[in-house]
């Protein structure tokens, strides 16, 4: 029997169906009859391709947040180097 290769756009949506069956209850097993695959084909997707997209999404969170962290810390080191020269009376 020849191997049927499937797109990562095609086994994302299969992973959302995964993800919405296991939330009721069935098992992989079962799961993996319905798709047409094994079950380790299902677990290596799982491990594969399901946590990517929420990975994907902290990491561009975390990655705008540490711009906007950086940016706030360059307008504070500014306004000390503004606040030590005014002390120091070189204005």
């Amino acid at each position: 029997m020849q191997r049927k290769r499937h797109s990562p756009v095609q086994i994302r949506r299969k992973i959302k169906e995964i993800e919405n069956e296991l939330a009721k209850g069935v098992s992989r097993a079962e799961i993996a009859a319905k798709l047409g695959v094994s079950e380790q084909t299902v677990n290596r997707w799982m491990t594969d391709y399901g946590a990517k997209e929420s990975t994907t999404i902290r990491l561009k969170n975390a990655e705008s947040e540490n711009r906007r962290l950086r940016r706030a810390l360059s307008e504070l080191e500014l306004e000390k180097q503004v606040l030590a020269e005014a002390a120091r009376g070189n204005y």
